[in-house]
């Protein structure tokens, strides 16, 4: 396999994350910045995921003022859509990942 910084031919155990180590010692290439290279697309509907629980937490407590079957209804259907959300995001990274392999 080759290093993604300089080409160089390495075999597969030598490679971090598929950097050589003397790319990780020269340019300083830390475990974070080689781990955690995150997709903006990946943060974005990361961010979405947060509000939809904090909006729908909101939106659940006033629907069971008015009825508890709306109040339920209410948070059930917001936990599906960020469960969902929060999915698609992962998937998007693990491709982000898989394209940097």
């Amino acid at each position: 396999m080759q290093c993604k910084k300089c080409g160089k031919e390495c075999i597969e155990s030598e490679l971090t994350n598929g950097y050589c180590s003397d790319c990780v010692k020269k340019y300083g290439l830390n475990s974070q910045e080689i781990h955690h290279k995150r997709n903006q697309v990946s943060y974005v509907i990361s961010g979405f995921f947060i509000a939809v629980i904090v909006i729908g937490c909101i939106a659940s407590i006033f629907g069971l003022m008015a009825n508890i079957v709306s109040g339920i209804l209410i948070f059930v259907g917001t936990f599906v859509l960020a469960i969902s959300l929060r999915a698609v995001s992962e998937i998007i990274q693990l491709l982000e990942d898989i394209k940097n392999k």
